[in-house]
C-alpha cells in the first residue's frame, strides 16, 4: 500500500507562455508556488476480493478488467506506461474541488506517477516525474495544457521557471525570502462556487496561439513576469508587494485578451467589488471563467473582503515547500 500527497499550486505570472504551441518559436517564464492544499493518491497492488480487476475510486468509481476499459485518461495512460497488472486498487482524494484553477489535474497525474513508480520499486526524482507528467498529459492524452502545473506541483516551493529551447530551468537564485513572506501574508483567495474544464476553455486560446494572434500579448506577459522576477530578487525594493500587485493587475488585463473564455461579467464584477473593498490586485487562477480568485490586500483588509464577497467562500492557504512525496 502506497499513499502519495501532492500539493496544489497558485500561478502568479506568465500563464500562457508555457504552452508548447507558443514555445515552439518563443521563450517563456512562469512564477508560482505550491500551496498547503493537497491531492492524495492511494494504490494497492494486492487488495482482497478484487477478482483480477482494476478498481478505481476518484470522482466516480470504475471496476474494469482491462486497462483499455479505464475511462480516466490519466489513470489509463499511467497504468499503460508502468505496465500495471490487476488486481489493482486506486483511490484519490483532494482537499479542494477539482477544476478550480489550482492545477489539480496535473497534481493528480504527478502524484499517480510518483505512487506507481514507488510501487514498481523505483524512486523517480521530481524532475523526472515532471517530464513524465508532460509526456502523459500532452503527448499521450493530447490535452491542451501548459507545462507549469506539472513543474510546480512536482517540485513544491515558490519557483521562477524559465522555458527555452525545449527545456526548463529554475531561476530561484537570489529570491528575497522577506518579499516572498510578505507576498504570502497579503494573499487572500476565494472560491467562486463552480468548476470548469481547462482543456475545453483553452481550445480557443490554443487556436489563437497556433496562428500567432496571441504572440504580442504573450510577449508582454513575459516582460511583466521578468519584471516580477527582478522585484522578487531585489534586496533593496522599498514596497515590493505593491510593485508586484501593479504587475499582477497588468498581467490579468493582458490574460483576458488571450481568449473570450478567460473572464466574464460575473468574474469582472467580483474583481471590481474586491478592489472597492481593499484589494490592490487580483486575478482569476487557472484557465479562466470560474474557480478560485486570488487577491492581494493588506492583512487587516482580509476580513472586510471576506464580508464584502460573501457568499463566496474564503480559502485559507500558505505556500508549501514540500514536493510530491509518499506519506509515512
Amino acid at each position: 500500500m502506497i499513499i502519495v500527497k501532492t500539493p496544489l499550486r497558485v500561478s502568479l505570472f506568465g500563464g500562457g507562455t508555457d504552452y508548447p504551441s507558443y514555445l515552439e518559436n518563443n521563450d517563456g517564464i512562469v512564477i508560482g508556488s505550491a500551496i498547503n492544499k493537497f491531492n492524495y493518491v492511494y494504490v494497492n497492488g494486492n487488495p482482497l476480493n478484487n477478482d483480477s480487476e482494476y478498481r478505481l475510486n476518484y470522482s466516480i468509481r470504475e471496476s474494469v478488467p482491462n486497462i483499455s476499459d479505464i475511462k480516466h485518461n490519466s489513470i489509463r495512460e499511467c497504468f499503460r506506461f508502468f505496465e500495471i497488472e490487476p488486481p489493482f486498487e486506486l483511490h484519490s482524494l483532494a482537499e479542494l474541488p477539482a477544476r478550480t484553477g489550482l492545477g489539480s489535474s496535473s497534481a493528480f497525474t504527478v502524484g499517480l506517477i510518483n505512487a506507481l513508480s514507488l510501487y514498481k520499486g523505483e524512486r523517480l526524482d521530481a524532475k523526472k516525474i515532471t517530464e513524465l507528467a508532460h509526456v502523459i498529459e500532452i503527448e499521450k492524452i493530447g490535452e491542451n495544457v501548459g507545462l507549469q502545473d506539472q513543474i510546480l506541483t512536482s517540485l513544491g516551493g515558490f519557483n521562477i521557471v524559465e522555458f527555452k529551447d525545449g527545456s526548463f530551468t529554475l531561476s530561484n537564485e537570489g529570491l528575497n525570502q522577506k518579499t516572498i513572506a510578505s507576498l504570502e501574508r497579503n494573499m487572500v483567495m476565494f472560491y467562486l462556487g463552480s468548476q470548469r474544464s481547462a482543456p475545453q476553455i483553452l481550445d480557443e486560446q490554443i487556436a489563437r496561439n497556433l496562428n500567432k494572434k496571441n504572440d504580442s500579448t504573450l510577449r508582454e506577459m513575459t516582460d511583466i513576469a521578468l519584471e516580477a522576477k527582478r522585484i522578487l530578487t531585489d534586496s533593496d525594493a522599498s514596497e515590493p508587494v505593491h510593485e508586484i500587485g501593479k504587475l499582477l493587475c497588468e498581467s490579468w488585463a493582458l490574460k483576458k485578451k488571450l481568449s473570450s473564455q478567460v473572464s466574464n461579467d460575473f468574474v469582472d464584477e467580483i474583481y471590481t467589488k474586491a478592489m472597492d473593498y481593499g484589494a490592490f490586485a487580483g486575478k482569476l487562477l487557472g484557465a479562466g471563467k470560474t474557480g478560485m480568485m486570488l487577491f492581494l490586500a493588506k492583512p487587516d483588509q482580509h476580513k472586510t473582503l471576506e464580508m464584502a464577497l460573501s457568499p463566496r467562500k474564503r480559502v485559507n492557504f500558505e505556500f508549501c515547500w514540500d514536493a510530491s512525496k509518499p506519506v509515512g
